[in-house]
């Protein structure tokens, strides 16, 4: 009945037909005369609903300003204790999920500070720990079983070799070479022959490598297409 009610005042307090069949709006809502009740319950459970929104003070402005400084405090200060708890591994970028955790949980931290309610918080705060435990989970297991490690994770790419750009590993992966280029300017690099080689990385990053040679093991898990 208490799940009910609200629709039953929603439906009432606008010209409508019943959602029951064989139902008339005066024997579900009363006469006209009760439609003042219904009318006042309805204000009565806005006003609630309005000052509920409101944490901390009653000034809708002061407390607007209190509850963005305070929660989004709260809310980095959680992080904190949940990198502290997991490890600083948690924030490395070193695999797509690891990127795609870092932009979920600045999301989780906005929707902190946004908070109109503390259940609504809490709600966001247990979100940001589950996120924290299904990454040391799945970097637990990726340790441990291969095949999972090659189904959950990208390999990287190899875009360029001893100063040769391979278009096709840039048609392949949607790399523009003006990117490739911009990526060797950031690096560094004077002249193409220096390049010995250019990996996209799992994190979307571009890694530019130089020297004379480069050793073979740094090609580990480097995919050429």
């Amino acid at each position: 009945g208490q799940i009910i009610k609200p629709f039953l005042w929603a439906f009432c307090l606008r010209d409508s037909q019943p959602p029951f069949p064989h139902t008339t709006k005066k024997a579900l809502c009363g006469t006209s005369q009760d439609h003042s009740s219904w009318s006042s319950t309805a204000q009565a459970i806005q006003r609630l609903q309005k000052d509920q929104r409101q944490m901390f003070l009653q000034n809708a402005i002061a407390d607007a300003l209190a509850t963005g400084a305070l929660l989004s405090t709260l809310g980095l200060l959680w992080i904190i204790l949940l990198v502290r708890i997991v490890g600083l591994r948690s924030f490395s970028k070193m695999t797509n999920f690891d990127f795609v955790m870092t932009v979920a949980m600045g999301s989780l931290l906005a929707g902190a500070s946004q908070s109109s309610s503390w259940p609504e918080l809490l709600q966001t705060m247990t979100a940001m720990a589950c996120l924290f435990a299904v990454q040391f989970t799945v970097s637990k297991i990726r340790q441990r079983w291969k095949p999972f490690d090659k189904a959950v994770q990208n390999t990287p790419v190899l875009l360029m070799k001893d100063g040769v750009i391979l278009h096709e590993a840039l048609r392949g992966t949607r790399v523009a070479e003006e990117d490739l280029i911009a990526k060797l300017r950031e690096a560094n690099a004077t002249e193409m022959a220096s390049v010995r080689a250019v990996v996209l990385e799992t994190t979307g990053d571009i890694s530019v490598l130089h020297g004379d040679q480069v050793d073979e093991k740094l090609y580990l898990g480097v995919t050429r297409i």
